[in-house]
C-alpha cells in the first residue's frame, strides 16, 4: 500500500438522527478518515445542514433506504482508495486509520474488521463480545465479510462492526 492511500469512513443511515451525529462527531474529533461519507435516508435537514460545514465530510442523500444501496452510494462518492464502512451507532477505537492502514499494507490482506464492544453491560452482549474474538474466519457473521478487493471497484475494503471497540483487522490465512 502506497503511503498516500487515502482512507474514506462510509457511514450508511438511516433516521439514526442524535446518534449519527455523535458518531460524526467522533469520527471528526478523532480525525480518523481524510474523508467521512454519510450516505443518508430520512436524516434531519438541520443534521445535515451542520455536517456539510465539516471540510471533509461529504454527504450523499439517498432516495431509497436500504443498507446496500446506501454502501454503494457513499462507496461511489468516496475519493479515497481505502474504504472503511461504519455502521451509525458505531465508534472506532483510538489508533483505527493506523490500524487499517498497517494491515493493508500487506499485500495479502483484502479486508476486515474489528472486535465488538459494548458500553453496556449485559450477557447477551458479553457473549457477542466474546464471539467476536473467536477468528473470524472460522465463524460466519455479516460483520467479518471480506469483500474481494476489485469487487465493486478497484479498492481495499474494511468492514466496520456495530459498537466496535478493540484490536484492529487480522491478515487473512491462505485457501
Amino acid at each position: 500500500m502506497a503511503t498516500g492511500d487515502r482512507l474514506s469512513i462510509v457511514v450508511p443511515s438511516r433516521g439514526e438522527g442524535a446518534g449519527l451525529a455523535r458518531c460524526l462527531a467522533a469520527l471528526v474529533r478523532m480525525e480518523a478518515a481524510d474523508e467521512i461519507v454519510v450516505a443518508a435516508h430520512g436524516e434531519p435537514v438541520r443534521l445535515a445542514r451542520r455536517a456539510r460545514r465539516c471540510a471533509r465530510l461529504v454527504w450523499v442523500d439517498c432516495p431509497q433506504p436500504g443498507r446496500g444501496l446506501q454502501m454503494n452510494a457513499g462507496a461511489c462518492s468516496a475519493h479515497g482508495e481505502l474504504l472503511l464502512f461504519l455502521h451509525a451507532d458505531t465508534r472506532l477505537p483510538r489508533g483505527a486509520a493506523g490500524m487499517v492502514r498497517a494491515a493493508l499494507a500487506d499485500p495479502r490482506v483484502a479486508g476486515g474488521a474489528f472486535r465488538l464492544g459494548f458500553d453496556a453491560r449485559h450477557p447477551v452482549l458479553d457473549l457477542l463480545a466474546r464471539c467476536s474474538a473467536v477468528d473470524w474466519r472460522q465463524l460466519p457473521r455479516g460483520s467479518g465479510t471480506v469483500l474481494p478487493p476489485r469487487a465493486v471497484r478497484p479498492h481495499r475494503w474494511i468492514l466496520g462492526a456495530p459498537a466496535v471497540r478493540g484490536r484492529g483487522p487480522r491478515a487473512p490465512s491462505g485457501p
